[in-house]
């Protein structure tokens, strides 16, 4: 029944709108058998010809229908139409340091962020969707694409074992980012007034630069910056990982197991820098709902056009002769045949 709905109706959804045939049914019903007690009021038998109020019953219960079925908006056939696609910009930056391996998060906080983060690029349709790992160092796993499924099989490929290198340098990561919305500013004109956006994810260890002066040429270009932490206050140790298989736990510099902990201070003050929200990662489901929902704040713009092949609604072919059969049965009189010199008209 469904697939039979959305293959003929413009808005199969409004489908139930038939039964609205109820109570139309019923007025006309109560204004049919009205219509008749009045007739023998105003007329003796054999006095009028050409009522037929039976017909009139029947065109009206017709003519609703039509409406109703007019209301869910039929369609046959396609036309091609030019349609505009507006959304916005995203870079997600997100932490592969070995850090992101730790165990707190189940199954893994890196394993975490990927699941959360599907879920919310499933959800972004219309948008432009990248993505940069980074360590100390970062690279564009994925450039801007509005190919959602395309963004998702580059996430599925990141890793902590992508960098020979560790530690977390958030400026790094936000310099590349800014430049790869330079050049695309710079390729195409009509961009330039786009909303665009970060999300940074991060278990908030930053052991690079100083990230002041990188904020504030993202503010001159007009990017927004949403910061995620992803771990717990309590931490847990480091695993070590050989040709993708744990062999064991880090040490730090004394030897003991490396622990790792959410240090979220940096995150929170990047956040309060662009007037965002922070939000953490944690064990519990949906956890970059908050952030998606600041993105979709954001104004979306007109990305692209493209041609689409577009459903023609067909429902003047209901409307119009609904419309035409409840005239007809409005000025559908009686017609005296006795008593044509009368005053008396029949009401309808």
């Amino acid at each position: 029944m469904s697939d039979f709905l959305n293959t003929f109706l413009v808005a199969p959804d409004f489908w139930p709108a038939v039964f609205l045939l109820i109570p139309v049914a019923v007025l006309i019903g109560i204004v049919y058998f009205k219509s008749r007690r009045a007739m023998k009021i105003w007329f003796a038998p054999g006095e009028y010809g050409f009522f037929l109020p039976e017909a009139k019953l029947i065109m009206r219960l017709f003519a609703g229908l039509l409406i109703v079925v007019a209301l869910v908006g039929p369609y046959w056939g396609r036309t091609e139409q030019e349609v505009p696609i507006r959304g916005r910009e995203v870079y997600v930056l997100i932490d592969v340091s070995a850090s992101m391996n730790c165990e707190d998060i189940q199954p893994t906080r890196l394993q975490k962020v990927k699941r959360d983060l599907k879920k919310m690029i499933g959800q972004m349709t219309g948008d432009r969707i990248g993505l940069i790992v980074f360590t100390s160092d970062a690279y564009v796993q994925c450039p801007l694409t509005s190919d959602l499924n395309a963004a998702n099989l580059f996430l599925d490929l990141v890793g902590t074992a992508q960098f020979s290198n560790s530690g977390t340098n958030f400026r790094e990561a936000l310099q590349t980012a800014l430049v790869r919305f330079s050049e695309a500013e710079d390729s195409l004109e009509v961009n330039k007034k786009l909303s665009r956006s970060i999300v940074l994810i991060s278990d908030g260890e930053d052991f690079g630069d100083t990230y002041t002066s990188v904020v504030g040429r993202l503010k001159d270009h007009g990017i927004t910056v949403f910061t995620v932490g992803v771990g717990t206050y309590a931490g847990a140790q480091v695993p070590e990982y050989r040709n993708g298989q744990k062999v064991g736990v880090k040490t730090d510099k004394n030897g003991g197991p490396a622990l790792s902990q959410l240090k979220d201070e940096t995150l929170k003050d990047i956040a309060g820098s662009f007037d965002t929200q922070y939000h953490s990662i944690d064990d519990q489901f949906d956890n970059l709902d908050p952030v998606l929902d600041q993105i979709k704040l954001l104004s979306s713009q007109e990305l692209d056009r493209e041609q689409r092949l577009a459903e023609v609604n067909q429902y003047q072919w209901f409307l119009a002769p609904a419309v035409i059969l409840f005239i007809l049965t409005f000025f559908w009189m009686p017609v005296g045949t006795a008593r044509r010199g009368t005053n008396k008209s029949s009401p309808n």
